[in-house]
């Protein structure tokens, strides 16, 4: 398995702004992620993101 790169904080914070954008109020965590997971498991495997870092985001 390829080794994750560290995030930097500036990419962290970019993809936190994107991902609260999708966020509606009253949305349900599980079911958001659910949806979100495919985009998520893109940036772990395409773009050597770790999990740690999207669970920072």
């Amino acid at each position: 398995m390829p080794i994750k790169h560290p995030r930097h904080d500036s990419d962290i914070e970019q993809f936190a702004k994107d991902l609260a954008g999708r966020w509606q109020q009253g949305d349900g965590i599980e079911p958001w992620l659910r949806i979100m997971e495919p985009e998520l498991s893109r940036k772990v495997r395409t773009e050597r993101w770790s999990w740690e870092s999207i669970a920072r985001a």
